[in-house]
């Protein structure tokens, strides 16, 4: 999967966590704006509802995510 995080100015870095449609979770860390490539969901079922979101690791955290899932079957 990827996924874009826009980053709002003065926000303070987080952990961003996705979760696939069968409940397996990965977080990674984010600081800036940028593309995230997550491999940790590579050959899962891709079907269900996908959860996605952020835990600011200071004070306060903003920022848009975009999360493309690529699949072949």
């Amino acid at each position: 999967i990827e996924v874009y995080s826009r980053v709002s100015s003065g926000s303070d870095s987080f952990y961003l966590y996705v979760e696939d449609g069968n409940g397996n979770v990965n977080y990674t860390t984010v600081s800036k704006s940028g593309t995230i490539t997550i491999n940790d969901f590579n050959g899962f079922d891709p079907s269900g509802k996908w959860k996605i979101w952020i835990v600011t690791k200071g004070t306060v955290s903003t920022s848009t995510e975009t999360i493309k899932v690529y699949y072949t079957y």
